[in-house]
C-alpha cells in the first residue's frame, strides 16, 4: 500500500468512523451510512489540508468512492 493510500485510508477511517480494513477503492457514499453531506465536506476539508491541495467544485461533487478521491489526489499531484 502506497503512502497516499495509507494516508487517505487513515483520514477516511477517522472522518467516516470506519475500520481501515473495511476501506478500499470501491467504498462508496451509497454504502457507508456515515458518509452524508456534512461528513463529505469534513472529509474534503481534511483531505485538502493533509495533502496541500484545493479541489474544484466539480471534483468535490464527482466523488462517489474512495477510488474517485485517489484519482483526484493523483491528478492534483498530492503529497503528504
Amino acid at each position: 500500500m502506497g503512502d497516499l493510500t495509507k494516508s487517505l485510508n487513515q483520514i477516511v477511517s477517522k472522518i467516516l468512523l470506519l475500520d481501515e480494513a473495511e476501506i478500499n477503492d470501491h467504498t462508496s457514499r451509497k454504502d457507508v451510512k456515515t458518509w452524508d453531506s456534512m461528513t463529505h465536506l469534513l472529509l474534503i476539508t481534511e483531505l485538502e489540508t493533509a495533502f496541500g491541495v484545493m479541489m474544484s467544485d466539480d471534483d468535490i461533487k464527482g466523488i462517489r468512492t474512495v477510488g474517485d478521491i485517489k484519482t483526484i489526489l493523483r491528478k492534483l499531484d498530492a503529497h503528504m
